[in-house]
């Protein structure tokens, strides 16, 4: 099976214009992949170009929060995490989905420490707020960089699959 597979399919090949044509030239994708994406360069499982959560982590200890205050779920989903540039409407949707639930991770958090409960005041308080940004928090100047970090690696895998199209 898999040999036939690749009998039909070894005419196909990339050009300079990034089309897959076969040996007549014809066109059969526009685009390599339907996305312009190169397999090798995806780190996400199930076919998405990014691991976020992998990302994230990297944010959270290059970037530590010092002496930003932890943003609010209510923030955190206020934040601007619309990409620039040529990004598929897929990997926004995507990217979305992951801040979403960052922000419904954090509700979860101070519930559990009962930081939405009127009951906890004084130094207990600021020690479960403590608690509660070491565990899910996240503040806008890491929000901020990790979206310039997830842009720059999904484009750096689109280019290198442009790059390599080329060659």
């Amino acid at each position: 099976m898999s040999r036939r597979l690749i009998k039909a399919l070894e005419d196909l090949s990339i050009q300079y214009d990034n089309t897959v044509r076969n040996a007549s030239g014809c066109i059969v994708q526009f685009v390599y992949g339907d996305d312009g994406m190169d397999p090798s360069q995806m780190e996400g499982k199930g076919g998405v170009p990014l691991n976020f959560e992998r990302l994230l982590l990297k944010v959270k200890a290059t970037c530590p929060p010092g002496e930003h205050k932890s943003s609010s779920p209510s923030e955190i989903l206020e934040y601007d995490m619309t990409p620039d540039g040529g990004c598929s409407d897929a990997f926004k949707e995507s990217l979305s989905e992951f801040i979403q639930e960052c922000s419904r991770r954090l509700k979860r958090t101070r519930k559990a420490l009962k930081l939405d409960d009127e009951q906890v005041e004084g130094e207990n308080c600021n020690i479960l707020e403590n608690v509660a940004q070491n565990i899910s928090g996240v503040t806008s100047r890491q929000l901020q960089v990790f979206n310039m970090l997830t842009l720059s690696v999904f484009l750096a895998s689109f280019t290198f699959s442009l790059m390599t199209s080329l060659l």
